[in-house]
């Protein structure tokens, strides 16, 4: 009798949590609660060829994503209870680190930083656009006189930290980073292994298209990095050797961090991806470049700042580290678009539920992921330029995809997270490219630290 009733209580359990879900999910679309996601976001793995079963293999793979969202991000309590957790955790650990930064970790000057050219590139900036003052030329509030550093986590690929500046008003404030953990003969045998894949793929387009590596950046590339983080690796020299090696076959550029300014000006406080400004200087970057084999190229588009008020960002490094003490506010550049069609989404997508202030803003809201889309094509059918471009990016790309698209025809994306086959002999003459731009964040591009870039999917010749 005992066996029975336990396992009626088991099935009992089971099929409350079976039908919980779905209407937790059903209760949040309709706006009546929300969730903290905590990090969990699952990508569907899409193909996009001719293949008779493509639209069968699309639909199981969106069938598995949501599946998994729905019993992972919406089963009862299962988000509360872990960021209850990282309260406790936090709460307890608090007196430690306090006793740590008055005894352990002084407050340190920085470096002197080189006066750097503005950040908003190109011909002109829009009439209401922010611009990068010079470093020489700054006041008090926004030179940085003192810093202090303190370790909060770790997880299975990274070590996380929290960054207190001090202004030279008197003024603070924090921000969260991370650097990889692993060592550093172990960064060079990954990076080895993707370089190589990267000489193969570079080497062929080079001989069919116009090639750009845009490698977005993190602090642990920074030349200061050690300034800040003495024990951590810098991997600037593993940046610069990896992106030497492909010179011969495409033009380069990063993504400039080259001071711990530099990283409060363009990165979000609590996410590794790049901020509006961020997001320009890649832009006008990747447009310098393109202009050097393509000088007819439409200039530079003048961006005016918009503010969305009131939102509160916990970013990915918050969310991964379970540590909420700080957050980012969202504003974006506008960059009035010509007329345009996408596949995948728009950036006009979000953009009325955000001034109007419908949006999410629960901790758990990915704020850059939910406002800046995820386009695979996008037609600018008025352009009449006869050039074509892919792009193989990852989130590093949403937004820009859009912006940079503006000057070719079509624009065709193969996202990291699309992990199908692309054959790029096919892909080149299907699509008529002419110019392939790579745009992507350096752990995933120099050392493939989430094991989710599979650069042997590129398909080119056997000869390369």
């Amino acid at each position: 009798m005992k066996n029975k009733i336990f396992i009626l209580v088991v099935c009992g359990l089971m099929i409350t949590l079976f039908l919980f879900s779905p209407i937790k999910l059903l209760l949040c679309n309709l706006g009546v609660m929300s969730i903290t996601k905590i990090g969990n976001e699952f990508n569907p793995q899409l193909r996009e060829d001719d293949s008779w079963y493509t639209p069968i293999y699309n639909a199981i793979e969106t069938a598995k994503a949501t599946l998994n969202d729905l019993y992972c991000n919406y089963l009862p309590h299962y988000n509360d209870l872990v960021a209850f957790h990282g309260n406790v955790e936090q709460s307890l650990n608090e007196p430690v680190y306090t006793l740590l930064d008055h005894y352990g970790s002084p407050a340190i000057t920085p470096p002197a930083v080189t006066p750097s050219v503005d950040t908003l590139e190109g011909e002109s900036a829009g009439e209401n656009a922010e611009t990068e003052t010079p470093v020489s030329e700054r006041t008090p509030e926004e030179t940085i006189v003192s810093f202090k550093s303190r370790f909060i986590s770790q997880d299975a690929t990274h070590r996380y930290y929290m960054f207190t500046v001090e202004y030279g008003d008197g003024t603070e404030k924090k921000a969260l980073e991370r650097v990889a953990l692993y060592e550093p003969e172990v960064l060079k045998k990954r990076m080895e292994s993707m370089q190589n894949e990267m000489v193969r793929i570079t080497k062929y387009l080079s001989t069919q298209t116009n090639v750009y590596v845009f490698s977005g950046s993190r602090f642990q590339d920074s030349p200061v990095l050690n300034d800040y983080l003495p024990t951590e690796y810098s991997t600037e020299a593993d940046r610069d050797a990896f992106l030497e090696a492909l010179s011969p076959y495409a033009k380069t550029a990063y993504l400039h961090l080259d001071s711990l300014e530099d990283r409060f000006e363009k990165m979000y406080l609590t996410d590794h991806h790049w901020n509006e400004y961020g997001m320009h200087e890649g832009y006008a970057a990747v447009h310098s470049m393109i202009k050097e084999n393509w000088p007819e190229i439409s200039d530079l588009r003048e961006p005016t700042h918009v503010t969305i008020d009131g939102v509160k960002f916990y970013g990915s490094f918050a969310r991964l580290s379970n540590h909420y003490s700080i957050y980012d506010g969202f504003s974006y550049f506008e960059y009035n678009l010509p007329k345009h069609t996408t596949t995948g989404g728009s950036l006009e997508d979000q953009k009325p539920n955000y001034l109007a202030g419908r949006y999410d803003n629960s901790r758990g809201a990915n704020h850059y992921g939910i406002f800046y889309p995820k386009p695979t094509r996008v037609v600018y059918s008025d352009n009449n330029t006869d050039r074509n471009l892919l792009i193989v990016g990852d989130s590093f790309s949403r937004g820009f995809i859009e912006y940079i698209g503006s000057h070719f025809d079509s624009t065709t994306v193969r996202p990291y997270w699309q992990s199908s086959e692309l054959d790029l002999e096919k892909a080149i003459k299907r699509y008529g490219i002419t110019d392939v731009v790579f745009l992507i964040y350096s752990d995933r591009f120099m050392y493939n630290l989430y094991e989710d870039f599979n650069l042997s999917l590129l398909k080119t010749p056997a000869d390369y």
